[in-house]
């Protein structure tokens, strides 16, 4: 069954033999909006029953005028979380203390991405986008982007290598020290996070593409579903800053597997060690 123009996507399912281990769509508002808005429009289809289904994760056969692939849904595990930390000294105060700030929001609902069915191996680039407005809480979930007008946008789009495609995952790295700009990586994303402009600034992000395996037939590089495919974090982003009397991380954790407790407790350490430099600085 496809998602055109139906308001509920699941109109007649009851009259449908579902398969074993297919997940469903029931209503469209389930899809992303701008999924929605291009399937109301009949500009689209989407087909209501998993072409693969793991879990918690499930991909729909996705169709346009000029894209033919899959619609990802994943849902959102513990321990997805925004985090907020902020540290810097008062110097109202004789002698200056140190005032320290965090925030942890947690974060739930699905995530979706949308990937081609194959792509040219011989293209520079491939693109990938991911769709985070099902997530919750649907507001400020995201690092503000440079020069966007949403500073929050909901749809991220992301370039891949043909070599980080083979291994379903690209990463990015980039950061401003006193001996210049240190950089790494190749996920690009349209929407680029704030740039570092002052030394001790860093930006990281890192998309795996769970569940999905591109193999190299010919000059196509063509999507296989990968059940054994055992990896966490779908999607990490952050923004750090460290001074010798200030210091800042906006991180943004995404997982849709089971994490291991031990796992998560080292992430969830290296993710505030980015400010550890901030005292030794101080104490130097």
């Amino acid at each position: 069954m496809s998602i055109k123009l139906a308001p509920l996507v699941g109109l007649g399912l009851s009259l449908i033999q579902i398969p074993v281990h297919a997940a469903i769509i029931d209503d469209i508002s389930q899809l992303p909006l701008p999924v929605q808005n291009c399937a109301l429009a009949g500009n689209c289809l989407v087909e209501s029953i998993s072409a693969f289904d793991n879990g918690g994760i499930a991909a729909f056969r996705y169709q346009s005028a000029d894209f033919s692939g899959y619609l990802f849904r994943y849902s959102v595990l513990p321990p997805s979380q925004a985090s907020d930390v902020e540290e810097g000294f008062d110097y109202s105060q004789d002698p200056p203390a140190t005032q320290h700030h965090s925030t942890n929001i947690p974060l739930a609902g699905t995530l979706w991405v949308k990937a081609a069915e194959s792509y040219s191996a011989l293209a520079a680039s491939h693109e990938i986008v991911m769709y985070l407005d099902r997530a919750t809480p649907s507001q400020q979930v995201v690092i503000p982007r440079w020069a966007d007008e949403n500073l929050y946008p909901t749809t991220l789009n992301f370039e891949f290598s043909t070599a980080s495609l083979s291994a379903s995952s690209a990463n990015r790295y980039l950061a401003l020290t006193y001996d210049g700009d240190r950089s790494s990586g190749d996920l690009v994303g349209n929407e680029a996070l704030v740039p570092c402009l002052a030394e001790g600034c860093s930006v990281n992000q890192r998309l795996n593409l769970i569940g999905m395996a591109f193999v190299q037939v010919g000059n196509q590089l063509v999507l296989q579903f990968a059940s054994d495919d055992t990896r966490s974090m779908l999607y990490s982003e952050a923004i750090a800053y460290n001074d010798v009397t200030y210091g800042f991380l906006h991180q943004r954790d995404w997982y849709v597997q089971p994490v291991p407790l031990p796992a998560a407790w080292l992430m969830w350490l290296s993710g505030f060690g980015l400010l550890a430099g901030i005292g030794k600085r101080r104490t130097a």
